[in-house]
């Protein structure tokens, strides 16, 4: 008897389970569209509240690294000039005195941007940063730009996408530049300059404002200096003028109409000032003399290309030479042999970039509150004020910055540039 009450009991537990095993089945079934509760995705936790931002002052006005060791900032002064630009100043007082000037512009202003201007008319012509600042209008703030010769800078020049020079040496082709979308960029470049004919016929330029060869198509701006072209009858040339200039899949585009030719004359024909001749030999002859009739339609595309890496190119709409890269992702390079010119201490003048922001920096140098730095701390002090790339432009008695048409800098005179980087009114 209690055997058999033994078997009930496991029996009607037997069946319960199977039961509770039938109703679990059937209630998956009717809601097939929802996961086990096993498998239920947990609700997001909420992102942490970001810190707040440090104030400028304690970011950049407390202590300094440069290439011997850390020193403690005496003087720091901050002004917002516009919003996103910020200038800074800091002043060290102690065993080693500088002085250094920092204008700092959002990449993402809306309102300014980063211009490289040419002083005059020529690319040879030399003025002060007050008369460039004249000249050009809502600079907000200005620094000097390349080493120069009495025929130019050494380096290339591009300004609001037109072409002014090339590197008048070899190695001096590297640049800081901008792209058409304000993006800015170090790198040592060669340009790429080619004619585009309506019905997409090219011929490749050799180059500016030089000697006319056989097979050559030569371009002439009068930022050359020159009257005329200055070539033999045996060519065909044209004057073109400037009706448009655009960015399109990663050229610069500099839309032009035919004025005057096509004409062969010996001597060659004037070059008028804002116009470009384009003036062509044996088959760029041709070229240019079948197809370039008054009123028809040219394109000249230009592109920079990197010499190091080759499928890195750029469509150029701001750009300067430079001396040498002085700080590269983050980390201030060894001076540049070249007798001394960058191991002294000098004043100096830099232009660098980061993510969010470019950077125009003057150290001053050569008096008794700043003794200058050499190109190594010129790379520590941009990376001080957040730069991760940058170089050096032309110092000494050349250095000078100046906001809003004042200077700020007091170690050196208004000398004559060539050119400048400024940040102005879009």
């Amino acid at each position: 008897m209690k055997a058999l009450s033994k078997i009930l009991v496991v029996c009607l537990l037997l069946g319960i389970v199977s039961c509770s095993k039938d109703v679990t089945n059937a209630d998956l079934v009717a809601n097939e569209n929802h996961p086990p509760l096993d498998q239920v995705e947990p609700e997001p936790e909420p992102e942490p509240e970001p810190e707040p931002d440090k104030p400028i002052d304690e970011l950049y006005g407390k202590e300094i690294v440069l290439d011997k060791g850390k020193l403690a900032i005496d003087k720091f002064e901050h002004k917002e000039l516009a919003d996103g630009i910020d200038y800074m100043r800091i002043d060290l007082t102690g065993n080693r005195k500088l002085v250094a000037h920092v204008t700092r512009m959002s990449l993402e202003s809306e309102e300014y941007e980063l211009q490289a201007l040419n002083a005059g008319k020529t690319s040879a012509d030399q003025k002060t940063l007050k008369d460039i600042v004249k000249d050009n209008k809502d600079v907000l703030s200005i620094i000097n730009g390349d080493f120069t010769t009495n025929e130019g800078a050494y380096g290339s020049v591009v300004t609001n996408g037109l072409f002014v020079q090339g590197a008048n040496t070899d190695d001096w082709k590297l640049v800081f530049g901008a792209d058409f979308e304000g993006k800015p960029f170090i790198e040592a470049v060669d340009y790429e300059h080619v004619a585009v004919l309506d019905n997409g016929e090219e011929y490749p330029i050799t180059g500016y404002n030089m000697k006319r060869g056989g097979q050559q198509l030569i371009a002439y701006t009068s930022f050359s200096g020159d009257k005329k072209t200055n070539q033999n009858e045996w060519g065909s040339e044209v004057v073109l003028g400037l009706k448009g200039i655009s960015e399109n899949d990663g050229f610069v585009e500099l839309k032009y109409e035919v004025e005057e030719g096509p004409k062969a004359v010996d001597g060659g024909i004037a070059i008028p000032e804002g116009k470009l001749v384009l003036s062509g030999n044996g088959s760029a002859q041709g070229f240019v003399g079948n197809n370039m009739g008054k009123g028809k339609t040219v394109v000249i595309r230009m592109r920079a290309k990197s010499i190091v890496d080759e499928s890195k190119t750029f469509a150029v709409n701001q750009a300067i030479g430079a001396h040498s890269i002085i700080l590269a992702n983050g980390k201030p390079t060894e001076p540049k042999a070249d007798g001394g010119v960058s191991t002294e201490d000098h004043a100096r003048t830099a232009v660098g970039y980061s993510d969010k922001y470019v950077y125009l920096v003057v150290v001053e140098g050569g008096i008794d509150r700043s003794g200058g730095c050499t190109t190594r701390d010129l790379g520590y002090i941009s990376r001080h004020f957040g730069a991760t790339d940058a170089v050096n432009l032309l110092g000494g008695s050349s250095s000078r910055m100046l906001i809003d048409g004042k200077s700020v800098s007091e170690s050196t005179k208004d000398k004559e540039v060539v050119n400048a980087f400024a940040i102005v009114k879009k």
